[in-house]
């Protein structure tokens, strides 16, 4: 049930989700990625990856499953990715009929990059807020998180 002037709880958990991948994909611009979209954040945010693990990647089922989008949206988000060098198809080395898409060079050089982006928006809403409430805020989340 609905309380009449009180936004639900998904609302409030998009603008703040909306805003963060926004910010990211506006500096990863700044910094030389000007060919992706937000769009394109569906397979980095979704995308199975660990340093040095032969089997890195993530199935195109998976990541559109993931991203709760069709497997055509998401082979079309992969195919420029992959022309742009941000990500590799290689064999699935558990079934030799699949494939796994996987971060290239690149593609990690985007991880990183994003990864060092992140706080700048969190120093953001901290100073908004006041360290104490991002602080509790963030913990809170991360519990949420655990539940999830």
């Amino acid at each position: 049930m609905s309380i009449p002037g009180r936004r639900q709880i998904g609302t409030l958990f998009r603008a703040p989700a909306q805003a963060v991948q926004t910010h990211i994909t506006r500096r990863l611009a700044e910094m030389g990625f000007g060919d992706l979209s937000a769009a394109h954040m569906a397979v980095f945010i979704h995308i199975d990856h660990e340093r040095g693990r032969v089997s890195d990647g993530s199935r195109l089922s998976v990541l559109a499953e993931r991203a709760q989008m069709t497997m055509q949206s998401m082979g079309y988000l992969v195919d420029n990715l992959e022309a742009w060098g941000y990500v590799e198809r290689t064999a699935d080395p558990t079934d030799g009929r699949a494939k796994l898409i996987r971060l290239t060079g690149l593609g990690w050089d985007l991880h990183d990059a994003a990864d060092a982006i992140a706080p700048e928006l969190e120093d953001v809403w901290a100073g908004s807020l006041g360290k104490a409430k991002f602080s509790q805020l963030r913990k809170l989340l991360e519990e949420l998180a655990e539940h999830v």
